[in-house]
């Protein structure tokens, strides 16, 4: 089976895209669930998190942002832990490409 796809069909992919592609390549539907959460945290805490951290007067709000920071340190353990599992997801690939499957009938 030909499998054409390179870098650069995906280097310009948002996250959600990606998580996409990874979908249609996955059987894994809990990894996949776990990735569109962790995108959500990263979408809130990259591109609204600033204006929950600043008060009406727009000066930081420092209660808020400890909270953030927790957060943010939160989010740094789960990208490690899901960049690990989707290499071992992705070796399961590999793993049938080089050998033929011994369990099947």
């Amino acid at each position: 089976m030909p499998f054409k796809m390179t870098g650069e069909d995906y280097a310009d992919a948002s996250l959600e895209q990606l998580i996409k592609i990874f979908r249609k390549l996955s059987d894994n539907e809990p990894l996949v669930a776990k990735l569109s959460q962790f995108k959500n945290e990263r979408n809130f805490l990259s591109h609204k998190g600033i204006t929950h951290c600043l008060d009406y007067e727009g000066d930081l709000s420092h209660s808020t942002a400890v909270e953030f920071q927790s957060r943010l340190a939160a989010i740094e353990v789960e990208a490690q832990r899901l960049y690990i599992a989707i290499h071992e997801e992705a070796n399961k690939f590999r793993g049938h490409l080089w050998f033929d499957d011994l369990t099947a009938g």
